[in-house]
């Protein structure tokens, strides 16, 4: 059992699922992958709000753009909620541009725990999940643990593959 679990079986959101999955599981392990999923999560969430609310995506917009739209704020609805948002957006940003700023395990840590109450609060203005359970940070893995591992493949891209174990992995998907 994971915290993101309460979100494993919903339609619609295992690519969600995948990247918070994984933002849990590398927390404590590598803080820089787990901030980089926790914000690619945060990028699919929002563009799955923008797509069920019907609202165009202009082609170059920015996360950054896209949750300081006022009608993504006016969705949200909470100040305490964009803060989260925001916090997760920008350790991630910074764990993808490592020159921009420092992702340890407390800032990772944190981004994970934004991320949760971010995606519950929306499933939970949705009515898609009746309560959101506490996060436990308990839950969080020590260490790694190869079976638990989320892999989320690029969509729409080919990605080239040039190791042996990668072509074992593309061929067992």
């Amino acid at each position: 059992m994971r915290n993101f679990d309460i979100i494993k079986d919903i339609s619609g959101l295992n690519t969600v699922y995948k990247y918070c999955s994984t933002a849990e599981d590398f927390q404590v392990v590598n803080p820089i992958i787990s901030a980089q999923n926790a914000r690619l999560a945060l990028e699919t969430m929002v563009k799955t709000v923008y797509r069920l609310k019907g609202w165009q995506i202009g082609e170059r917009a920015s996360l950054l753009s896209l949750t300081t739209d006022e009608r993504f704020t006016a969705f949200i609805t909470s100040e305490d909620l964009m803060k989260r948002v925001h916090y997760v957006r920008k350790i991630g940003n910074n764990a993808a541009h490592a020159d921009d700023g420092f992702v340890g395990r407390r800032e990772s840590f944190f981004a994970t725990l934004n991320l949760y109450y971010i995606i519950g609060s929306i499933l939970l203005a949705w009515q898609v999940i009746d309560t959101l359970p506490d996060f436990d940070k308990e839950l969080i893995p020590q260490s790694l643990q190869p079976g638990n591992l989320a892999v989320v493949s690029p969509t729409g891209q080919t990605q080239a593959v040039t190791t042996q174990a990668a072509d074992t992995v593309a061929q067992a998907s």
